[in-house]
Parts: C-alpha cells; sequence; structure tokens
C-alpha cells in the first residue's frame, strides 16, 4: 500500500468509481441519494461536468444523487465531523501506527467498536445546545448538555474516590478533544504548499512516514 496525492481528479474518480457503485450495490430502498462532504480544495462541486454526468446516468436507471457541501463555518452542526468522524478518531488516535495499513486498520477498529445508539440524537442534541453557546463557530461542540443542578445533585450523591473515577476520563477527553480542534485550526490554516512537518512540530506533533519501504 502506497500513499496517494489526493487531487481534485483523483477524487472525482473514487467517487464515479467507488462511492456510487457502492451505493448503489448496498443502499436498501428510496433511491434518492444525497451525498454531503465538506469543502476542501480537493473536492468536485456540485457543477462538476464529469460528476453530473455521471448523476444523469444514474438517473436513467432509477437513481437520484445530490451533491451538497457541507455549509462552511458551521462545524458543530456537521453531522460528518459531528458525529463517525469525530468518534472514529478519537478511537483510532489511541493506537499508535508505524504505516498506512496499520492506520487503516486501527480506523476499522475503531469503526467497529463504535456503538451506534452512542451517535442516536447527537445531532439533535447538539442543536439544543448551539443556543447556549449563542451560535459560536469556534467554541467545542457541546455534545452534552446536562444542568448545573443535575450535574451538581449527582456528584454529592457519590464519595470523593467516585467523583474523581467520574470526572477523569470526561477531563481526558475534553483534552483529547481541544488537541484535535487545535490541530484541525492549524491545517485549515494552511496553504496548499505550506510544509507540513513544520506544521505538525509547532504542535508537538511527531510526524511519521506512512510510505512502505
Amino acid at each position: 500500500m502506497k500513499s496517494i496525492s489526493i487531487t481534485k481528479e483523483v477524487y472525482r474518480s473514487f467517487v464515479i468509481e467507488k462511492v456510487l457503485p457502492a451505493v448503489v450495490f448496498s443502499w436498501p430502498a428510496y433511491p434518492n441519494v444525497t451525498i454531503q462532504h465538506d469543502n476542501a480544495r480537493a473536492h468536485v462541486t456540485p457543477d462538476d461536468k464529469a460528476l453530473r454526468r455521471t448523476f444523469d446516468a444514474y438517473k436513467n436507471r432509477g437513481w437520484s444523487f445530490t451533491l451538497r457541501p457541507q455549509p462552511p463555518n458551521s462545524p458543530d452542526t456537521n453531522i460528518l465531523d459531528l458525529g463517525f468522524f469525530a468518534a472514529i478518531q478519537s478511537l483510532q488516535n489511541k493506537k499508535s501506527a508505524s504505516n498506512i495499513q496499520e492506520l487503516v486498520d486501527n480506523v476499522l477498529r475503531a469503526f467497529d467498536d463504535l456503538l451506534g445508539r452512542n451517535l442516536e440524537g447527537l445531532l439533535r442534541q447538539q442543536l439544543q445546545g448551539a443556543p447556549l453557546v449563542k451560535g459560536e463557530v469556534d467554541t467545542q461542540a457541546v455534545n452534552v448538555v446536562c444542568p448545573e443542578d443535575v450535574y451538581g445533585a449527582a456528584k454529592a450523591s457519590l464519595d470523593a474516590i467516585d467523583v474523581a473515577a467520574m470526572e477523569e476520563p470526561i477531563e481526558e477527553e475534553l483534552r483529547e478533544a481541544r488537541a484535535v480542534n487545535e490541530l484541525a485550526q492549524e491545517l485549515e490554516s494552511m496553504d496548499l504548499f505550506d510544509d507540513m512537518a513544520d506544521a505538525l512540530d509547532a504542535l508537538g506533533i511527531e510526524a511519521i512516514s506512512v510510505d512502505d519501504e
């Protein structure tokens, strides 16, 4: 396995040759499908001619595909970032990887270990929590909104050891979330030709090689 530079041409080819056939093969019913992705420069736009021609060809087979980029500057309500991606990233980061195959294996294990019920209601909870931070886009996601009095009552019913055991994983998760957020903000501020190694070094992250020897 070798690393590949993701260009618009590579991305378009993957969507047309891999993603759309996989959706048609696996989709259970109701062939009206919306594909969503973020606004990375390598991603094709909804008016991409080659993609439109492919969508039209599928329409003749009874399938309706639509491409909708995520709304910009709204990370707290983008379900791709909010749900599986964020959870899987947190899980796979707990295992080290020295090459691409190990990284892929870690992601697959994280996906298999993630319980679907843990994600149910997450978007609704996020929408309910957004007004509490006045819609600020640079605020950490409000994954759980718990009234302060309820949280205080729960702590009061526990002894000091149990309180510490309860709060420790929460603090660890918050630290990981802040680190991931800082990395994402740094990467988003970079131009395509910025030095990735320098950026990672500035964040205190040791770069690894993902090319097979």
